[in-house]
This record gives structure tokens, C-alpha cells and sequence, in this order.
């Protein structure tokens, strides 16, 4: 296998985990892009994983696109599905920086992002480096 091959592979792994990390916490509750930690509705109707769904799914079938035309070695068809997840992961970080705008205005609730911004940001560079090293047929 290619070298830039494996540190694609490696790069789709670290988004596929990175889906199921706590993207922010709302008091003590989590909000992730998979539906884990019960996050459908989180701190009052505050969040509600409805408002991403569309994005987190498309972000799911992209990374999985993404795998099937890195083995392929389908270079532009890698490069625009790898671009639909990075544009579905901004989506889904304006979603949730807009949730921190509603928090505002309840004085009780603590809104804090947490660090799984830097492994999106490293798994994409490492997407979009082994997507420039595919040899063009």
C-alpha cells in the first residue's frame, strides 16, 4: 500500500472518531455530530441534534465515499467528497457556535467548546495532503 494511501486512511479514521468526540459541553451535558451520549436534546431545547442532521449524515456518507475512492485512486471524486465534509463540518461548528450565542441569555447555563476542533483540523489536513498525492490517470 502507497504511503499516501495509509496516512489517508489514517486521516478518515481520526473524522470517523472525531464524529463520535464531545464538540462542546452545555452545563454538563455533551453535544457530539453522532447521537451518542443521549444528545438529542441537550440543556432545555437549547441544542438539538435535528438542527445538524442533515449535516452529520452527510459528513458520515462523505468520509465513507471518501475511503471507497482513496482505494480507487479516483483523485477528483476523492478531493470534492473530502470537500463536502469539511464543508459539512463547518456547518455543523456554525451550528453549534450559534448555540453559544442563545446561551447568552440564560444566565444559569455554561456553554464551553472543547478540543475536538484541533482532530477534525488535523484529520482534514491529512484528507486533502494524501488527496494531492493521488497520481492523475
Amino acid at each position: 500500500m502507497k504511503t499516501y494511501k495509509l496516512i489517508g486512511i489514517i486521516g478518515i479514521l481520526i473524522l470517523i472518531i472525531g464524529g463520535f468526540l464531545p464538540l462542546a459541553h452545555l452545563s454538563d451535558e455533551v453535544i457530539t455530530i453522532a447521537p451518542v451520549y443521549n444528545n438529542y436534546d441537550v440543556a432545555k431545547s437549547l441544542w438539538v441534534w435535528k438542527d445538524i442532521s442533515a449535516f452529520a449524515i452527510t459528513y458520515g456518507l462523505s468520509l465513507i465515499v471518501c475511503f471507497y475512492l482513496l482505494l480507487k485512486n479516483y483523485k477528483p471524486g476523492y478531493l470534492i467528497s473530502a470537500s463536502l465534509a469539511l464543508i459539512a463540518i463547518m456547518f455543523i461548528y456554525f451550528s453549534v457556535w450559534l448555540t453559544s450565542i442563545k446561551v447568552a441569555e440564560f444566565g444559569n447555563v455554561e456553554f464551553k467548546l472543547c478540543y475536538a476542533w484541533i482532530i477534525f483540523l488535523i484529520g482534514f489536513i491529512l484528507i486533502f495532503f494524501s488527496g494531492l498525492k493521488i497520481k492523475k490517470n
